[in-house]
């Protein structure tokens, strides 16, 4: 109760000096240690309830009173209390991993990492308990896993990797013994592995690694009555991998799927947690509903969705949400409301310790200042996310390459096409990873559509050659059919070509193509729409075919009409 919580002080004891002694009974002991390990046990409560700020001040006081004993050793009867709660380093290493994980949980990154490692220093690894002890192993393998997650949380990518080989090394060798594919142990950890295949673009390996997870969770439960702590686990990891497919098929362009999986993840949900349970969790499926939302052309129950996911995260709502806002609002168009969610979301990144975070705001300010011509403070927001980045990761690293795009596109923009080709190669270079081969068909769409604003359609270093190229990496990705932006992107690009060779016939084609799947995956109205829709009729006009070229023309208007409506609409949301 609040009450009593009001009454959780740190154990002060005053301590003896020349004219005073201090004397503990064996009672003072064992209210002392009982008084301990209940409020570690609150602060668990408080942690997996999503009170960080309770969980953290609980700690705090256990470490305070351990301190205590630390640096007063010298009374008779306090030392023996030390030596029983500090000499063992398990109690300690519980301790500090635990206010590490409150750290993390609340975007302190940096400080979870110096926690997590002096927790690392504390394991007696040389020592034969560690060899022979359980705990001791868990608890290492559940350390580097935690690391790793930080340094993904980071953006750090390849110690993130490392420490998840040492992780699965760690649980390896302690369940060599068992005849189990995936024990529980392992679940956590091809979670986060699969986390960390989606974040670098190897989104079949992700999906395989998620659906092995949820497989396994779904005959285990069939299986078992428990209803226990080891089920509450189960379904927490099941939905962990759930949403982590909802989010790899949303990466690779399959709307459907991946509406059809969040549809999956929110039955699972309700049927596991209640339908009137509004926690955390359901607020990150809601965001997810609400991205595919956008995707579908379904704006306004978009933002309506995003809405009920704020309401579910409560006190916890912050960065995420609006920054999620703010991309819905920069998709839409609407970009005075995106700028304005933008630098509210800015002001969080000042009290957290989220610099990666704050990269990826600087660098969407500049894509939306850029989209309402204030070139000059585009240009200086893309500057500041650049050396960001390259202060936190160094330089030619894989977050610079939107960047490097934006940047590009600017030049472009301005008619400065040396620099902006400059930019798009060296964004190129941060995309080689075999891994990020989307991204860099991304930018081959981008120079292609430099190489047009040039007048250059030839296939030896035009934009026809830079849209086969991209469209060949896409098909070999995503499929020949695939509903994917940038092969529609690929295809628009293709007829523009051919429409400037005079080529007709195979120009309408294309940007029929373009049109179609930009519909399917981007929704009627959106901007790519309408502008490759203008395209499409311009080709028929060229070509001569007047009719065909007024249907689409008067197929575009109605579309603008609907598109000024939902803008209306957007802009008092």
């Amino acid at each position: 109760s609040d009450d009593f919580d009001s009454q959780l002080t740190p154990l002060h004891i005053s301590p003896p000096n020349s004219t005073s002694t201090t004397t503990l009974s064996f009672n003072d002991y064992r209210l002392i240690k009982t008084r301990i390990r209940f409020i570690f046990s609150l602060s668990l409560y408080y942690k997996k309830f999503t009170n960080y700020e309770k969980s953290l001040n609980l700690l705090n006081i256990i470490q305070t009173t351990f301190l205590y004993f630390k640096h007063h050793p010298y009374s008779p009867t306090i030392t023996p209390i030390y030596n029983l709660l500090l000499s063992k380093p398990f109690l300690n290493l519980k301790l500090l991993k635990l206010i590490a994980d409150v750290h993390r949980k609340t975007n302190q990154y940096r400080t979870a990492l110096q926690l997590y490692n002096e927790a690392l220093d504390i394991i007696p690894i040389d020592d034969n308990r560690f060899k022979t002890h359980h705990n001791y192993k868990y608890i290492h393998g559940e350390l580097t896993l935690a690391i790793g997650t930080t340094f993904k949380k980071l953006g750090n990518y390849p110690l993130s990797q490392k420490h998840y080989y040492y992780t699965e090394m760690i649980f390896k060798t302690m369940l060599h013994d068992t005849e189990k594919e995936i024990h529980p142990i392992l679940l956590q950890f091809y979670i986060l592995q699969a986390d960390l295949n989606r974040k670098i673009g190897d989104f079949n390996t992700s999906l395989h690694l998620y659906q092995k997870v949820v497989n396994y969770i779904t005959n285990v439960r069939n299986n078992n009555s428990n209803k226990g702590e080891e089920e509450e686990f189960m379904a927490n990891e099941q939905m962990e991998a759930l949403i982590g497919i909802v989010l790899s098929f949303k990466e690779l362009g399959q709307i459907n799927n991946a509406l059809s999986a969040v549809n999956t993840a929110k039955i699972q949900y309700f049927k596991t947690f209640g339908t009137n349970s509004k926690t955390l969790k359901l607020g990150n499926i809601l965001i997810l509903e609400s991205e595919i939302q956008y995707h579908l052309s379904q704006f306004l129950a978009s933002l309506s969705t995003a809405k009920q996911a704020v309401e579910c995260k409560q006190n916890l709502s912050g960065f995420d949400e609006y920054h999620l806002m703010a991309l819905n609002f920069k998709k839409l168009g609407a970009y005075n409301k995106s700028k304005q969610y933008l630098l509210q979301t800015l002001s969080l990144t000042e009290t957290q310790d989220s610099s990666s975070k704050k990269s990826k705001v600087l660098e969407n300010l500049g894509d939306v200042l850029r989209k309402t011509k204030d070139f000059e403070a585009s240009k200086n927001y893309y500057n500041l996310a650049l050396n960001l980045n390259n202060e936190i990761y160094g330089e030619n690293n894989v977050n610079n390459g939107n960047i490097y795009n934006g940047l590009g596109t600017l030049a472009k923009n301005t008619g400065d096409y040396d620099h902006g080709l400059n930019y798009y190669k060296t964004s190129l270079k941060n995309f080689n990873d075999k891994k990020m081969r989307a991204k860099s068909a991304e930018v081959l769409n981008l120079i292609a559509k430099l190489k047009r604003k040039q007048g250059r359609y030839d296939r030896e270093d035009g934009g026809e050659y830079y849209s086969m190229k991209a469209m060949e990496i896409l098909k070999e990705i995503c499929g020949e059919e695939s509903d994917h932006g940038e092969l529609a992107e690929s295809w628009n690009g293709l007829g523009q070509v051919y429409k400037n060779q005079m080529k007709y016939e195979r120009a309408e084609e294309c940007l029929k193509r373009g049109v179609e799947m930009s519909e399917r995956c981007l929704g009627r109205s959106h901007p790519h729409v309408l502008n490759r829709m203008r395209n499409w009729a311009d080709c028929f006009e060229r070509w001569g075919k007047v009719e065909e070229a007024r249907k689409v023309q008067e197929e575009l208007k109605k579309r603008r009409r609907e598109r000024s409506e939902e803008l209306a609409k957007v802009e008092k949301f």
